[in-house]
């Protein structure tokens, strides 16, 4: 699974089009999203469900989740996209079954969970049937404060996960555009997860991303550039501050994040 630069919460087709035709325009010459495919990265194209949504039903959060008849027209046959679902719901008895559901969406590539330690073998099963489709583990708050806040146990609970998973996200923001605090600790997290599997498991970092934002995580980057996997593993995924007052995805806040990420990553 190739690094990304995610974009999440797309709701409409519409939007997802308009997002495209940014990618298009040229600056200094060359298209953006040549600047992103020079990296050998992918573009997110991020869409929030939940087990409300899956069913067809109308969203509570319309401004963040988005109709299931337009999940199924977002997403385009493309190398450079990413094209992932980003998963909740709270009952997991046929969790399986629901990601299967998922992966029948047109040109989906990624589910990524945003569950608090689902069932490994709801995705031992979901791998077995969809080995194609990729999964994004996040770590959030909750998940990190369930092995103690010990590193040594996270690294032993993803590796239970570590045959059914492409990726992990820590996102400890929960979607809420708190900053993320790149401090020792993570660094070192990120570090050893990139060491003990090799670098098989991706690794991304979300929390209050934006253009303004992105150069907070210099200090990993500068890391990682002076390790044997430099960063070809690091992933990124923005959502909250690239919106407005009224909780609409700005494009061209979106494409101005990817900008930054683009002279940081290179």
């Amino acid at each position: 699974m190739k690094p990304y630069f995610g974009v999440t919460g797309f709701v409409t087709h519409n939007e997802v089009e308009d997002f495209h035709a940014f990618l298009l325009k040229r600056i200094n010459g060359k298209e953006i999203h040549n600047y992103i495919a020079s990296l050998n990265r992918q573009i997110m194209i991020g869409v929030l469900m939940n087990r409300k949504t899956l069913g067809g039903y109308i969203p509570s959060n319309p401004s963040r989740y988005p109709l299931l008849e337009e999940v199924q027209k977002m997403f385009t046959s493309n190398e450079l996209f990413l094209n992932t679902v980003h998963y909740n719901c709270d009952d997991w008895r046929d969790l399986t079954n629901q990601l299967c559901y998922i992966a029948e969406i047109s040109n989906v590539n990624a589910i990524q969970l945003n569950l608090k330690w689902p069932y490994i073998e709801s995705l031992k099963e979901f791998k077995e049937v969809c080995p194609h489709i990729n999964i994004i583990l996040q770590i959030g708050a909750g998940a990190y404060y369930e092995v103690g806040q010990s590193p040594t146990a996270l690294y032993a609970r993803i590796g239970e996960y570590a045959p059914y998973i492409d990726s992990i996200l820590f996102d400890m923001s929960g979607g809420q555009g708190k900053l993320v605090d790149v401090n020792d600790n993570l660094i070192k997290i990120v570090h050893d997860l990139h060491t003990r599997f090799n670098g098989k498991i991706g690794v991304g970092i979300a929390g209050g991303l934006c253009a303004e934002s992105v150069p907070n995580l210099l200090r990993i980057t500068e890391h990682m550039k002076k390790t044997d996997f430099g960063l070809n593993n690091i992933s990124t995924d923005a959502e909250s501050l690239i919106r407005d007052g009224n909780d609409t995805l700005i494009i061209e806040e979106a494409i101005k994040y990817l900008l930054a990420s683009y002279s940081l990553f290179v």
